[in-house]
Parts: C-alpha cells; sequence; structure tokens
C-alpha cells in the first residue's frame, strides 16, 4: 500500500509530574522579563489550584506581571470570551497560561484571537453558509501555555475551540492553526479529580479516539496515536474512577494527549456532533 498523507502540530508538548514548575522558565523563554502574563482559570476547581500551585507568587518573585481572569463557565459562552479578550487588550497580555479543563483552554485560545484579530467569538466559528461569511485571522494570537487539569479533552494540543452561543442556544467550533498553543504542560499531579469527572472526562478521551481512528482523514500516523490511546483508556481508566493512582492518572493524562494529538489532523466525525 502506498500513503501520501500531511501532519502538522506545531505545540510542544511538556510531560511528566511537576512539569508544572517549568512555567516561569518558559515565560521567560518566550516573552522575558516583565511580561504581562493573563491567567486563565475556571471560577472555582482551577482557581483553587492555582492559589494552591502559587503561581501568581511565583511569577511575581522571577520578574512577571500576572493577572487573573476566573469568569469562565463550563462550555464558555461567546459573551465571556468576548469579555476575555478585551481584558487581554486592557491588561496588555503578553502570554496567556491557561490552567483547567477543556473550556478554560478553549476559551483562551478564542479570547486570543478575538483580542488580536477583532470581532466576536462567534464571527469565528464554522456555520452554513447562509449564516454569513466565517471571519479568517490574519494575526498571529498571544501565545499560550495551555496546563490541562483533566484527562478528556485534549484542547492543549488542538486547533479547535468550542463556542456556545446562548442567546441560539448553539455549540459550534472554532478550527483554525492560529489558535494551536505554544506549549502543551501535561502534569498528571494536576488531574486529580472526582470518581464522576475522572469517569466522564476518561470516555470522552476515548470517543475521541475512536473517533479519529474511523476518520476518512485518519492517516498511519493518527491512528497509532488512537489506538495507543484507546489501549490506554481501556487498561487504565477503571483504576483511575475506582482508586486512582500516580500511575492510573499518569497514564490517563498521556492517553488525552494522545487522543488530541490524533484529532488534531483528523478532527471528529458525526456522533461527536449529535452530542452537542
Amino acid at each position: 500500500m502506498s500513503y501520501m498523507f500531511e501532519f502538522h502540530n506545531p505545540v510542544k508538548i511538556i510531560f511528566g509530574r511537576a512539569s508544572s514548575e517549568k512555567i516561569p522558565s518558559l515565560i521567560g523563554l518566550l516573552k522575558g522579563e516583565h511580561s504581562s502574563v493573563a491567567i486563565f482559570t475556571g471560577k472555582t476547581a482551577t482557581r483553587r489550584l492555582v492559589e494552591r500551585m502559587n503561581l501568581r507568587e511565583n511569577l511575581e518573585q522571577k520578574g512577571f506581571i500576572p493577572h487573573l481572569f476566573s469568569n469562565i463557565e463550563p462550555n464558555p459562552s461567546s459573551d465571556t470570551i468576548n469579555k476575555a479578550a478585551s481584558w487581554l487588550k486592557d491588561i496588555s497580555a503578553d502570554i496567556i497560561v491557561s490552567v483547567g479543563g477543556g473550556s478554560v483552554i478553549d476559551a483562551a485560545k478564542a479570547a486570543s484571537l478575538v483580542a488580536t484579530n477583532g470581532g466576536s467569538a462567534w464571527d469565528y466559528v464554522k456555520k452554513p453558509e447562509d449564516e454569513g461569511p466565517i471571519k479568517q485571522p490574519s494575526r498571529e494570537i498571544i501565545p499560550i501555555i495551555a496546563v490541562p487539569t483533566t484527562s478528556g479533552t485534549g484542547s492543549e494540543v488542538t486547533p479547535y475551540s468550542v463556542v456556545t452561543n446562548t442567546e441560539l442556544e448553539l455549540k459550534r467550533p472554532i478550527s483554525t492553526p492560529y489558535i494551536y498553543p505554544k506549549y502543551a504542560i501535561v502534569d498528571p499531579d494536576l488531574c486529580n479529580m472526582p470518581r464522576k469527572l475522572t469517569g466522564m472526562t476518561g470516555l470522552d478521551a476515548l470517543g475521541h479516539a475512536i473517533e479519529s481512528f474511523f476518520s476518512l482523514r485518519a492517516t498511519p500516523l493518527s491512528e497509532l496515536f488512537a489506538m495507543k490511546a484507546i489501549a490506554l483508556i481501556l487498561r487504565w481508566l477503571p483504576e483511575a474512577v475506582s482508586s486512582p493512582t500516580p500511575e492510573s492518572r499518569s497514564n490517563m493524562a498521556l492517553a488525552s494527549n494522545l487522543a488530541g494529538l490524533a484529532i488534531s489532523q483528523t478532527g471528529t466525525i458525526v456522533t461527536h456532533a449529535l452530542s452537542y
């Protein structure tokens, strides 16, 4: 069999326990001292996690200027994203650190896009032709360091951001290579979730891997990522739910990341759209 395919994913992945300790040094590499650092979190759990990490204090000690945006809800709305984009401009953000699950990372990607390219988040989502053109970005976004705290979406390595329009009661994706994060710091120690959330996010990762494997756009490389993710989830998800250990959390974090790499190449298929 002869193959012809392309593979591109520009995200540098740093994986391992305590890898989140490298955040200050990475900011220094990307932007240097006195940079304005926008930290994105959810409203409760990940905001408290950032406090326990002493992230703002550590950044200040390194000479950075940290700011916190912690108003991101699950399934972030276009209104929240637009407010975050305005906030990014107000603080003259040089770099973004998004600490949270898929909603937080998606919101950071979309907000960075709007802050640098204008318009509204909803202008960039995929939609039918009769609803008007999709706004196309032309400027690089504010660079993002994505730090996932769930093992499910793989958003830290994808060019997608799912946006909710509360008025229309619709969820639609932004899909553009402009919103790939610069770095993905996958620290399994941060993925310490309650049992129910562990199961839900693990099944999300499994769905991504299966959908990617059966996609018409699957390639030999995406299939490798997908198959390894499926094998890891089937092996480690039951333990991660019932009696989590550092090993099970690490393997689930890896599985989620691999599934994200798979869908970064293939996208998802119709079953994913039906879930919306």
